[in-house]
């Protein structure tokens, strides 16, 4: 099972996805692909710690930071995730972590980081 290029619509945040890489890299992360699928399901960003995990990133951008990404991640959203997960663990022999990164503002944007797993 290998890794493909998602043929989502690139107009569907690629400036927070190109944030959220430049944070990651920032924070001592290797990442390793951006909009691919495995499994079916698509995955916004994959990242390595520098304990070599595995991490697929669940990119969500919003101008104001009161409405939270997180509550807006549906339970089929994080499943399909989990899968994703799953399929990596098992193609890499790696072990692999979900987490959601939410970035916030259009200017000055804000970061959190949320370990989903």
């Amino acid at each position: 099972m290998g890794l493909r290029r998602s043929t989502a619509n690139p107009s569907s945040g690629p400036r927070y996805e190109r944030a959220a890489c430049q944070w990651l890299k920032r924070h001592h992360y290797r990442v390793l692909a951006r909009n691919f699928r495995i499994g079916g399901v698509e995955v916004d960003c994959l990242a390595q710690d520098f304990l070599g995990n595995l991490w697929v990133v669940e990119v969500r951008g919003r101008l104001n930071p009161a409405w939270r990404s997180y509550e807006m991640l549906s339970a089929r959203k994080i499943r399909r995730l989990e899968y994703a997960a799953d399929c990596l663990c098992r193609a890499k022999g790696k072990t692999v972590r979900l987490a959601l990164l939410e970035v916030y503002g259009s200017v000055d944007l804000e970061f959190r980081w949320l370990c989903l797993d």
